[in-house]
């Protein structure tokens, strides 16, 4: 029989200093992709019949010795085999390296992380213009998941926020409420619990996240 679940590979496509100076953004993107393992059957069917069914579930990157911080779709929603993604910081003079980890939805990792590194220099400037704001997305990390949930959100910094967790019968079982700070990236992690405390069960849950001209939406699975 052919596989059915992969290994996620980061592929960084593309990256673009405008201009290698301190100051000024750093803009990178790229694709994280779902890679089968070989088909291990003995018999031959030919060429090409190692197939996955897994989809891309999470995304982190660090910049050096930092944290690492997770990192969202840009359509927001992690259900692909292929997903792309994008990210735009500044950096002081020098080298660094900017590492990217990915997790597939049968919980596999890649063994060694993707990395880049990105040279500034030169003397400081005036902030480059123009660029746009990333678009708003939504991320839970891992799901399924037997314990604590990683949940993020991009949308226009200062936004009056809800964001509330329902059943698969539409019923509300958790909720908070706060500000889109200004880095227009807001976390938190959820434990799987309603608010006062009790565990959910097993199953599948959405998470909805409204603010003023914007809703998102994104699965999680909880498995006890």
């Amino acid at each position: 029989m052919p596989t059915k679940s992969g290994f996620p590979s980061v592929l960084v496509a593309r990256i673009r200093i405008l201009p290698k100076s301190p100051g000024f953004p750093i803009h990178v993107t790229g694709t994280a992709g779902d890679v089968a393992f070989p088909n291990t059957n003995p018999f031959l069917f030919g060429a090409g019949d190692s197939i996955t069914i897994a989809t891309i579930d999470s995304l982190w990157y660090r910049v050096d010795a930092g944290p690492w911080t997770t990192l969202l779709s840009d359509d927001g929603v992690m259900d692909q085999g292929a997903e792309r993604f994008s990210l735009t910081f500044n950096l002081p003079v020098g080298d660094h390296v900017v590492r990217f980890r990915a997790l597939n939805s049968s919980g596999r990792e890649q063994l060694v992380p993707d990395s880049v590194v990105v040279t500034v220099s030169g003397s400081s400037g005036p902030p480059a213009p123009g660029g746009g704001s990333p678009a708003a997305s939504v991320s839970a990390s891992p799901t399924p998941s037997r314990g604590r949930v990683h949940l993020a959100v991009r949308a226009p910094r200062g936004a009056r926020t809800t964001a509330e967790i329902f059943d698969a019968m539409g019923r509300r079982v958790r909720g908070w409420d706060f500000r889109i700070p200004d880095s227009g990236f807001m976390t938190w992690d959820w434990n799987g619990d309603v608010a006062g405390g009790r565990p959910l069960s097993s199953g599948v849950y959405y998470l909805r996240v409204r603010w003023d001209g914007g809703a998102l939406l994104r699965r999680v699975v909880l498995l006890r």
